[in-house]
This record gives structure tokens, C-alpha cells and sequence, in this order.
């Protein structure tokens, strides 16, 4: 749901901005909840179960993700902005290459423990 995402994205993003040196905190959480906010918006017009296109999601988004953090970046630590597609490339092929058995895994648990269609009596 979205609670539970916006969840693990922030404290996913603030681990990354703890673990990383010299990194303001927040930045990388602020570009992780932009980014999953865009997420929402399209799974809610797309629809559930829709995991081919949750994984060309992470495809597209592993990009946006890495715009929105360098450009985040250019005010808080006065750097310039610099993207570099190729590592941008390779950064979200692999995304997109991990998120394909997780989706699977996401699919059977759904089927297993997932809502039941029956008569209410």
C-alpha cells in the first residue's frame, strides 16, 4: 500500500543518506519519496497486478530517481549537476533485473495469502 511504501522509503532513503559520507541528510530520502510518489500515481491509473509493468516502473523510475537526486544536490552542496547516462543505464537494467524474481516472489505470496473471493452470507 502506500503507507507501507512511503514507510520503507524513507527509512530506506535515510539509511542511504547515513551510510553515505558527506551527503546532507534527507537528500536521497526526498528524492526517494518524489520518485515513489510518481510510483502511486501510475500504479493508481494502471491498476493492481500489473507486474510487467511494475518492473519496466523501476526500468524508468531508477533514472528519474538519479535526476531528481542530482538535482537536489546541485543546491544543498553547491555542486554542479552532472548525470551520467551510461551508469544511469547500467543502474536500472539491474534494477530492473532484480525486481523481476521479486515481483515473481510478490506474485506467489499474493496468490497464497491474498484476498479470496467468497459469498458473504
Amino acid at each position: 500500500g502506500i503507507e507501507d511504501g512511503l514507510v520503507i522509503g524513507f527509512l530506506g532513503g535515510l539509511l542511504v543518506d547515513v551510510s553515505v559520507a558527506d551527503r546532507p541528510l534527507g537528500a536521497s530520502t526526498l528524492a526517494l519519496l518524489l520518485t515513489l510518489g510518481i510510483a502511486f500515481v501510475v500504479a493508481r491509473a494502471v491498476g493492481p497486478s500489473r507486474r510487467a509493468i511494475s518492473i519496466g516502473l523501476v526500468l524508468v523510475l531508477t533514472g528519474v530517481y538519479h535526476v531528481v537526486f542530482a538535482a537536489i544536490m546541485v543546491p544543498t552542496t553547491e555542486a554542479r549537476f552532472a548525470i551520467n547516462p551510461a551508469v544511469i543505464l547500467i543502474a536500472a537494467v539491474l534494477n530492473a533485473v532484480l525486481a523481476i524474481p521479486i515481483a515473481g516472489i510478490f506474485g506467489l505470496i499474493e496468490r497464497r495469502f491474498g484476498h479470496a473471493e467468497r459469498v458473504d452470507w
